[in-house]
């Protein structure tokens, strides 16, 4: 049962023990540690509060989707595994589970969560390459360039442009021509053969 409570914690993010409390999993996102020079990997964490809430049905019929068994069922297996757990508390003082945490009760009876270090070997921190000064500190180097070859090639390019313009210019001319021979052959089409009736 602790296995099919993980699976739906990872899945949906929270998951509610009826008189134990609720487990809910929050992600700490990637970040950039400058001084170390090095991305830090994202992280999960379980997180847990005692504080009584109400029964999840969704996760009834998780258990119950999952062990493939009815639904009233899956409620009595998960009540009698929530029980267990409870009793375990109180008789133990301490319940570990696998891959979540451990759970404690203390003289109060306030029970609290000590989750497990997060598998860091799964997302290692990236380091970051520098760029090496020496790339960037090269000066620049200055090409001389003659007036009349630039005043050349600006004459080229205009003269393109300008043939451009000319060539574009009279594309609609085409257009309407072609339009107007259209409507002059469905003219002659209907005049001669009458209307479609």
């Amino acid at each position: 049962m602790l296995q099919t409570l993980y699976k739906y914690l990872i899945l949906h993010k929270k998951a509610t023990i009826a008189g134990i409390g609720t487990f809910s999993v929050h992600r700490t996102p990637a970040s950039l540690d400058f001084a170390n020079k090095a991305f830090i990997a994202p992280v999960n964490r379980f997180e847990f509060d005692n504080d009584e809430a109400a029964e999840d049905k969704n996760l009834y019929s998780f258990i119950s989707k999952e062990h493939t068994i009815e639904e009233r069922e899956a409620m009595d297996t998960f009540g009698a595994f929530s029980r267990n757990l409870k009793e375990n508390l109180q008789t133990q003082g301490a319940v570990e589970l696998p891959r979540l945490g451990s759970l404690t009760r203390d003289v109060a009876g306030k029970i609290t969560f000590r989750p497990v270090d997060p598998i860091a070997s799964f997302y290692p921190n990236v380091p970051i390459e520098t760029t090496s000064n020496e790339v960037l500190k090269k000066e620049p180097v200055a090409v001389e360039v003659e007036e009349e070859e630039v005043h050349a090639e600006a004459e080229i390019e205009t003269e393109e442009v300008k043939s451009n313009l000319t060539k574009k210019e009279y594309w609609w001319i085409f257009a309407v021509v072609l339009a107007i021979a259209a409507i002059a052959a469905i003219v002659y089409y209907y005049n001669e053969n009458g209307s479609l009736r």
